[in-house]
């Protein structure tokens, strides 16, 4: 049963960061509500609910010099736009894996990553796209580069009275290639066991790979270092690689998956990547 709490819906930014710089500790911000309604009705308490879905900056979704994603964007929003589906082919790829259809109407991109679960879908492959995160309060603005923005699970760098904006993710490299994949306890929608992402350059020099579920927080390793060798001797830099991974991952058992059974994931689809790699496999 949901508890009793003040609904307020404000049309403006300024006014909703008015109320959450004087209610900060006693609200709960609400824009697409997957998980937070999941939560008020478990019996979570809150004061004040903001729901920010009406006003119109947080709706903005520009893809201008590469895409501005507001925070009350819904994922259904990438995937119903063709030019996002051509030009960020891998973050789509995240989307598709959100849930069910339903749930993708109402979930939000922003709202993915506020919730700062080590397992967020979108999570891997906006950190190999070059994510900002744009903060707003009362007092001012800042941009984060995503990979700084998480501090644990459920845990973030927002201070109090701050709530995320929008993400800006840097134009994509048109000589890139990329790979997502995710595994889950069933078949359908279920939050991951292991995700990785990769995004690679060779002209640029870029080889980045996100993991998610495998450590507190999503983790980001820039691998470009390797990209020269892996053509003339692959073996010696794939193990490289496989044990630079190795090296930064935490995995722990819980009810998705065992330590040492992410740990086969994570080496199974890094391996996989490799070989695309390798190929010259465009996506």
């Amino acid at each position: 049963m949901l508890t009793r709490f003040s609904y307020i819906a404000p049309d403006n930014l300024e006014e909703a960061l008015d109320f959450l710089q004087e209610n900060h500790d006693s609200t709960r911000i609400l824009a697409g509500g997957t998980d937070l309604l999941v939560e008020l009705y478990r019996g979570e308490q809150v004061e004040n609910l903001l729901d920010i879905k009406k006003i119109p900056e947080l709706q903005e979704l520009d893809e201008n010099d590469g895409l501005y994603i507001g925070a009350a964007v819904p994922v259904n929003a990438l995937l119903e736009n063709e030019t996002i589906c051509s030009v960020y082919p891998l973050l789509v790829e995240g989307a598709e894996t959100l849930g069910s259809y339903p749930i993708r109407n109402r979930a939000t991109v922003v709202g993915n990553i506020c919730n700062a679960s080590p397992a967020g879908d979108l999570i891997p492959p906006l950190l190999v796209l070059g994510t900002t995160v744009h903060c707003r309060s009362s007092e001012g603005s800042r941009e984060i580069p995503l990979q700084h923005f998480f501090q644990g699970p459920g845990s973030t760098v927002l201070q109090a009275g701050e709530l995320v904006a929008g993400i800006k993710i840097k134009p994509h490299p048109i000589s890139s290639s990329s790979g997502y994949w995710k595994k889950s306890r069933i078949k359908g929608p279920d939050l991951a066991a292991v995700s990785l992402a990769y995004l690679v350059d060779f002209r640029q020099k870029i080889f980045d790979l996100a993991l998610g579920a495998v450590a507190p927080t999503p983790l980001l390793l820039h691998l470009g270092e390797f990209l020269p060798g892996l053509h003339d001797d692959f073996d010696r830099n794939r193990g490289l690689i496989l044990e630079t991974v190795e090296e930064r991952i935490k995995p722990i058992s819980d009810l998705r998956g065992r330590k040492e059974f992410r740990e086969r994931i994570v080496g199974a689809y890094l391996e996989r990547a490799l070989e695309r790699i390798q190929g010259g496999e465009q996506l």
